[in-house]
């Protein structure tokens, strides 16, 4: 959804001054959630597979599977996509700023979220308030972005 979101901004910011910086972000978002797809879908669906396993067949030695689903070779697909969704965001927040189009601050909380957004991925439940605010920030920028293309001045 980041990514359509991402082309409607190109759309609205096209023939401006920053179109390029937009483009940029718009190629690199889809590169980053193209990269980022096959990791959370392996471990949306292998995850339950392998927890449904070592309960009905009370097998705990299914459990190590999950680590290495989640951190084997795939993590480097995941952080790669989600290092350029990030910049992808950054460089969104530097048009949408740059463009006056749109109102100045409404991509930097999504910008922000983005950036800080691998750390949280940690298993620990310490991350789950800090999940839940870079939720919210996600949330308030697309929000704010999308509230700033519909009053926009033409």
């Amino acid at each position: 959804m980041l990514t359509l979101g991402f082309l409607g901004v190109y759309v609205r910011l096209q023939e401006t001054a920053v179109e390029r910086w937009m483009l940029r972000a718009l190629v690199l978002g889809w590169i980053g959630a193209g990269l980022t797809l096959p990791f959370f879908g392996a471990e949306a669906f292998s995850l339950q597979v392998i927890g449904q396993a070592a309960v009905s067949q009370n097998n705990a030695a299914l459990i190590p599977l999950i680590n290495q689903i989640r951190f084997g070779p795939g993590i480097t697909f995941v952080i790669t996509g989600l290092v350029l969704v990030a910049i992808a965001t950054i460089l969104a927040a530097f048009a949408i700023w740059k463009s006056g189009i749109m109102p100045k601050w409404s991509s930097v909380p999504l910008a922000i979220a983005f950036a800080v957004y691998i750390p949280q991925l940690q298993g620990d439940p310490f991350f789950q308030p800090i999940r839940v605010a870079i939720g919210l920030l996600i949330a308030l920028g697309c929000t704010w972005m999308a509230w700033g293309m519909l009053k926009e001045k033409r």
